[in-house]
């Protein structure tokens, strides 16, 4: 069945048809009698249509049809894929290909995908942040409970405080254009895309403790030469570096690790050493491959 109303092989309009011819009676009262559509019913008598014709309204989305792309949408969203409104347009004019629809050579208009996600309060229009395929695959739950179990158990063995345990990143930005908003469910925590890494890059290293504390931030630029200005409004105590694709290295991190270690050598004399957590990229950090979290 494709959303249109039949009266192919029919005993209702057959029946009336042959009411009318023995009768002569109205159509409207025959259409009436025996429970069929007055056009439907007009246009058979008068030759205009075959009598096995099928009218009607032409459909969009089958409600089956509806509800496996919304399910589309939640787990494509959830891999870092997410559907754009036109992904989810060209997927239900898709859907519909192979029969005769409401949506037409353009597919369904924008008032279609507005009332399509009336329909599904559990999904919403976001916009997702960059996260490559590497970070994706770290930052799956499993990864995340062992990372804090094997930090829990570190706690609990040298019995750290919390201005002892640091926790270091590094956060690389691109210059990419501009984010298209995609499907995801309603009230998610963050919305993400895959990322091929393009673009002008740059790296910023910072460092926070669990107390608050803060180290100044190491910024890493991309290109062959250190430009005056660059840390004109950072925060005092800023490092800088340049690399050639803005990112970090072995020996720009075993840099940023060092001035760490003074900082808090300065500020805790001979005190005992700090946990320090640092999370950073195998393919930019080769000190941290093999050893991530």
């Amino acid at each position: 069945m494709d959303g249109r109303q039949s009266y192919r092989n029919s005993e209702e309009m057959q029946d009336a048809i042959e009411d009318h011819h023995a009768s002569g009676g109205s159509i409207a009262d025959i259409a009436r009698v025996h429970g069929v559509g007055y056009d439907a019913l007009r246009r058979r008598l008068n030759g205009e249509i075959k009598i096995d014709a099928i009218t009607g309204r032409v459909q969009g989305l089958q409600p089956g049809e509806e509800q496996a792309l919304v399910e589309v949408s939640v787990e494509m969203s959830e891999v870092g894929l997410g559907l754009t409104r036109q992904m989810v347009k060209d997927a239900a004019l898709y859907l519909v290909s192979e029969r005769a629809n409401s949506f037409g050579e353009d597919g369904p208009s924008d008032k279609w995908f507005r009332q399509f996600i009336g329909r599904h309060p559990e999904l919403s229009m976001r916009t997702p942040e960059k996260l490559s395929s590497v970070r994706m695959a770290s930052s799956t739950p499993e990864v995340m409970e062992k990372h804090f179990d094997r930090l829990e158990a570190l706690v609990e063995e040298h019995h750290y405080s919390v201005s002892e345990i640091w926790n270091a990143d590094e956060t690389s930005g691109c210059i990419l254009g501009k984010e298209l908003k995609v499907l995801a469910p309603k009230g998610s925590s963050r919305v993400v895309s895959r990322s091929t890494e393009g673009g002008v890059t740059t790296t910023l290293m910072v460092a926070v403790s669990a107390d608050g504390e803060k180290m100044p931030p190491f910024f890493i630029f991309q290109g062959k030469y250190l430009l005056s200005g660059l840390l004109q409004h950072a925060p005092a105590g800023s490092l800088s570096a340049v690399q050639e694709s803005g990112s970090m290295t072995q020996e720009l991190f075993t840099e940023w690790l060092k001035r760490f270690v003074s900082q808090q050598n300065e500020e805790a004399g001979p005190a005992r050493g700090r946990r320090t957590q640092v999370s950073s990229q195998p393919d930019h950090c080769p000190l941290c491959q093999g050893k991530r979290r």
